[in-house]
């Protein structure tokens, strides 16, 4: 990276860390992202954070689109765990930008939507999932206001039936062979913001699809439309994640989504039932209520495709869609290092990565309090003295069953929540489930 002199940082997060830089050759702004290297992880065959720079790359090296970040330049040694990685300078971010614009109207939601359904439709016709939207990864141009899908680092070709990515128009040879046999495993559920995880992600699910991109940024709209400007599903564990769902949403029924009984963790807790309720969003249209409603449906099968909704009455219905420049135009040529700093007294996590830096997989804590939702009827029992051999503490308890027992309401097994592992970290085990 000699061509490149460093000019500060701009952001540092779970993977790496961001800097500002600028071509020595042509003086363009730039900015490089370094993946630092990371102890090794007990337990897992594979460096996350490489993985991360290896998927980024391979699907940005392949994919080329004017709502898509371009990615420059690359330097990459695994063996040695070190990847730099060169993208265009971009000065905005959706989260950023609405901070200093406090609001938009509809006409401007319209073309944020429509610029980010396009990029995801382009990404969507050649499988690639992201499965990391939310605003802080949509970046702006400072002069045009064209918003840009970023951050690929939890992005994968989606697998197919065939056990190989889908890669309509684009060339398999050009695939790592790496990468083919990575789509014959289970999906991981460790990707993904916590506030923008889809359902089905949040209950475990291993063979998820494009439909998550869809979920994220039904949330992404939501988030627009607030007029507190407030993630709509703002929970403090996947648990309480799943309770904020549902009490807008309600909770899933059967008819309506019979494949989430299979779902590897939806047995696992019993939520009291929750009637779907209106969205509390700012004053718009029919038509904004109902693209909202399509993208946030429960089952991932009813989710409007992005080139569907591309098309739909959204769209077409008054008000008109803005002009990009818009978004930008009152907001002045702020230089990227200058965004909001995470420890400001204003910054909240989205349970991000840059929202908590240190943390390498999240730790999914046996819960012992009730958020409001799931049934609070399961008996109290207590802990084997296995469990108790294992330094468990004792208000964990509180929340298994001496047994799993059907449930009065339903007739079904509910199944206790099982402990923790040592290691904090919950990962498919094949056949458990």
């Amino acid at each position: 990276m000699d061509g490149y002199q460093l000019a500060g940082k701009i952001s540092e997060g779970r993977f790496g860390t961001v800097f500002l830089a600028c071509s020595i050759e042509t003086g363009e702004k730039v900015a490089i992202k370094k993946i630092r290297a990371r102890r090794p992880i007990p337990g897992l065959n594979v460096d996350p954070w490489s993985k991360s720079a290896e998927r980024e790359i391979e699907v940005l090296s392949q994919v080329r689109h004017r709502h898509v970040v371009r990615l420059l330049d690359h330097l990459a040694s695994p063996l040695m765990g070190s990847f730099v990685l060169v993208y265009e300078l971009l000065s905005w971010d959706l989260e950023a930008m609405l901070l200093r614009r406090k609001a938009l109207d509809e006409s401007e939601v319209k073309i944020v939507m429509q610029m980010l359904l396009t990029g995801l439709a382009y990404l969507h016709s050649l499988e690639v999932m992201h499965r990391d939207i939310k605003p802080s990864n949509l970046l702006m141009e400072a002069v045009t206001g064209v918003l840009k899908i970023a951050d690929f680092g939890s992005a994968r070709f989606c697998p197919t039936a065939a056990g190989l990515p889908g890669l309509s128009g684009l060339d398999v040879s050009d695939c790592m062979e790496e990468d083919l046999r990575e789509c014959e495993q289970p999906l991981t559920r460790e990707v993904c913001s916590r506030w923008y995880k889809s359902p089905e992600m949040l209950f475990g699910s291993i063979d998820y699809d494009l439909a998550v991109d869809l979920w994220a940024t039904g949330c992404v709209l939501g988030f627009l439309l607030s007029p507190t400007a407030q993630a709509l599903f703002a929970g403090q564990s996947d648990i309480d994640q799943l309770c904020c769902i549902f009490r807008l949403r309600g909770t899933p029924l059967e008819k309506d989504w019979p494949e989430a009984w299979l779902l590897p963790d939806f047995a696992k807790i019993e939520f009291s039932v929750c009637e779907p309720q209106p969205f509390a969003l700012s004053e718009c249209s029919l038509e904004t209520i109902e693209l909202v409603e399509r993208l946030l449906q429960l089952n991932p099968a009813k989710r409007v495709m992005a080139a569907e909704a591309l098309v739909g009455s959204y769209f077409h219905a008054s008000p008109a869609v803005a002009e990009p420049q818009s978004l930008v135009s009152s907001v002045g040529d702020l230089e990227p290092a200058s965004v909001r700093p995470q420890d400001s007294e204003d910054f909240v996590s989205d349970g991000s990565d840059f929202g908590s830096p240190d943390w390498e997989f999240e730790t999914i804590p046996i819960e012992t309090t009730s958020c409001g939702l799931w049934d609070g009827a399961v008996a109290a029992g207590t802990l084997s003295e296995e469990q108790n051999s294992e330094g468990l503490p004792s208000p964990v308890a509180t929340v298994f069953a001496a047994e799993a027992a059907p449930s009065a309401a339903t007739g079904r097994i509910r199944h206790p929540t099982p402990p923790p592992p040592k290691s904090g970290v919950h990962r498919f085990k094949p056949g458990v489930f």
